[in-house]
């Protein structure tokens, strides 16, 4: 009754491994360097909450809320930005820095850069052309967000 499957026939089944393209915003290494840059550029003293950070790179991915959401800070008013996710891309990114030595978290649970990654944005600024649009966000938004401030805009 049953018929013979075509695939009893064949004795060997072999994969081959074939690269798949990953994009940038998605790769760790490049994230790693955007986190050190955001952290460097709009954290205080070097450190910054996961909360803030995470707010941080959600503006750098979506640019178009930069402005209201500075309007919203200067307004004291609650706009409802739609902040919806956390990327786990950061997250990814920040367990990779911490294990290269390039982030450290403090007692106060702040994400904090080490000497290595300061050298590494030494390294990264001496070339202008290198992540411009990070650079870009930074020299805008600079250190305007406090993590109080970021909280009343999520809520």
């Amino acid at each position: 009754m049953i018929e013979k499957l075509p695939f009893e026939e064949i004795k060997k089944i072999t994969f081959s491994d074939r690269p798949v393209p990953i994009p940038t915003e998605f790769r760790v290494t490049f994230k790693v360097i955007q986190v050190i840059i955001l952290i460097k550029g709009c954290g205080r003293s070097d450190k910054i909450s996961l909360l803030q950070l995470h707010f941080l790179n959600w503006l750098l991915q979506n640019p178009s809320n930069i402005d209201e959401s500075l309007k919203q800070i200067e307004s004291d008013k609650t706009i409802g930005l739609p902040f919806t996710q956390l990327d786990p891309v950061v997250n990814s990114a920040i367990d990779y820095a911490i294990g290269s030595d390039l982030l450290s978290i403090s007692t106060t649970g702040m994400l904090c850069l080490t000497n290595k990654a300061i050298n590494l944005l030494l390294e990264i600024d001496k070339i202008d052309s290198l992540l411009s649009d990070e650079k870009g966000f930074v020299a805008k938004v600079g250190k305007t967000f406090s993590d109080k401030q970021i909280r009343q805009i999520l809520k």
